[in-house]
């Protein structure tokens, strides 16, 4: 028994005991039982002090663990929802690049498309001022081809009536010497 019972028991027994004189009258048998009695309530006191501080302990206990496996719970979807929240961003992330460099890849097809539309339209100008040159140089070559042929019918013309005078002439000067 632990010592505050035994101490318990003692006391009781001491304030418990008649005095001398009407000890006499009652038997050690009834003392005995009395006294039995008397130190079972107590023990049965104890024991129940006992179990309630131990309760009381263990009730205490299970509180600290509670609370400790609530905070180790509260830490663990923290740490869990801050993970997941840190994969979002991320993918958000990732997609968000892939997103701006196929903007900016098209953009600079885009541009790429412009200036070559740029180009196109200039050569065709350019094609276009060389078509109107050489249609121009093809009336100019008729033209002056028709000239020439003009001219040397003249020249032709001239020639004959050259000859023709020098002829004339030579006869002429012939007959007269002849």
């Amino acid at each position: 028994l632990s010592d505050r019972v035994i101490s318990r028991m003692r006391q009781s027994s001491q304030s418990a005991l008649p005095p001398p004189a009407a000890a006499a009258a009652v038997s050690p048998e009834v003392v005995e039982e009395e006294l039995r009695q008397k130190i079972k309530e107590e023990m049965q006191r104890s024991l129940e002090e006992e179990i309630n501080q131990k309760r009381q302990e263990l009730q205490r206990q299970l509180e600290e663990m509670r609370a400790q496996a609530q905070a180790e719970a509260k830490a663990a979807a923290q740490a869990q929802v801050e993970e997941q929240v840190k994969k979002t961003l991320e993918a958000e992330k990732a997609a968000y690049l892939e997103n701006l460099t196929d903007s900016i890849m098209k953009e600079r097809m885009k541009t790429e498309d412009e200036k070559l539309m740029v180009q196109l339209y200039w050569m065709e100008l350019k094609a276009h001022h060389l078509e109107q040159r050489e249609q121009e140089l093809k009336k100019r070559d008729t033209l002056y081809k028709e000239h020439i042929a003009k001219l040397e019918t003249k020249c032709t013309e001239f020639y004959k009536v050259t000859a023709e005078s020098f002829q004339k002439g030579k006869e002429e000067t012939h007959n007269r010497f002849a």
